[in-house]
């Protein structure tokens, strides 16, 4: 299975050249795409640090239906791949920091539509323009104590599946991946690997994601941005190195510092194949006896 990580330098505030951009270099690839799953940045059409909200507002689309959606699930189809990709979602004035999924399925109702999920973790930057992803009381398990998928509650779940091999996805966006409330809850849905769009500079977060991955028993395949932006009397430098791990913490493959096109070749066992004993104990049992003894 052929993760690939899209690591470019966005063009700030021209959604309409980054996704050019993103379109030749699926092009260029054409030939080894099909069945792969191909992970961008967050917001990866419109940069991240904006002067306010107005400045934003008008670059933001609607999910599934926005111009940029309708274009990237046509490279879906067209490349027989799963695109899933940082946006600016727009619903009425209210603005989103979102992740929109496309597979090559347009011949369906969806048009190919996977789901989308929204950033549940904010930033002092989130704050300035976006609302807070979900709706408190909604998690996954809210009704019903089997795994979903979907959008399900506030998180977003999928089957990628290639021949007889099937991972189940979830996403979690940037400052996410600090909250390990979020990857528990992944893990608890059998999620296999936690697709991880985001835009940051220090390596603190590529750091976290590998002790995430460890505690919650799942891959983390992380993708990051290059390049620099200004707004606000603040200067944002975003330091590329976008990752893949595996549920031990290990680096499968790291990008550089420059823009890139990462291709992994995936194998790793499911979420039904591998178990949830750490040191001899079930992980869940002995977090859950520990969370009792700290009430």
């Amino acid at each position: 299975m052929q993760l690939c990580l899209y690591q470019p330098e966005v063009i700030y505030g021209e959604p309409a050249a980054n996704l050019q951009r993103f379109e030749a270099c699926l092009e260029a690839q054409a030939e080894q795409l099909a069945d792969a799953l191909v992970l961008l940045p967050e917001l990866f059409t419109t940069g991240y640090v904006f002067e306010d909200r107005e400045q934003l507002l008008p670059l933001a689309e609607s999910i599934p239906d926005g111009a940029t959606c309708q274009r990237l699930a046509a490279m879906a189809q067209r490349y027989s791949c799963t695109v899933v990709a940082g946006l600016a979602e727009r619903e009425g004035d209210a603005l989103f920091n979102s992740v929109a999924a496309f597979g090559p399925g347009a011949d369906d109702s969806s048009g190919g539509f996977i789901g989308r999920y929204r950033k549940l973790a904010q930033t002092n930057i989130d704050r300035l323009y976006f609302e807070r992803g979900g709706e408190p009381g909604e998690g996954p398990r809210a009704e019903s104590s089997e795994p979903k998928l979907g959008e399900v509650g506030n998180l977003l779940i999928f089957d990628w599946t290639v021949g007889e091999q099937t991972l189940r996805c979830g996403v979690a966006i940037c400052f996410d991946i600090w909250f390990p409330q979020i990857g528990q809850a992944y893990a608890r849905e059998e999620v296999d690997l936690l697709l991880h769009p985001a835009n940051f500079g220090g390596p603190q977060t590529l750091m976290v994601a590998r002790g995430q991955a460890i505690e919650a028993g799942l891959a983390i395949a992380t993708c990051n941005r290059v390049g620099q932006e200004s707004a606000r009397n603040l200067k944002a430098s975003y330091r590329g190195e976008s990752q893949v791990v595996n549920g031990q913490g290990e680096i499968l493959a790291q990008a550089g510092g420059e823009a890139e096109f990462l291709r992994v070749d995936l194998d790793f066992p499911s979420y039904a194949e591998r178990s949830r004993r750490i040191l001899g104990v079930d992980w869940w049992d002995e977090n859950q006896a520990i969370v009792e003894r700290l009430k």
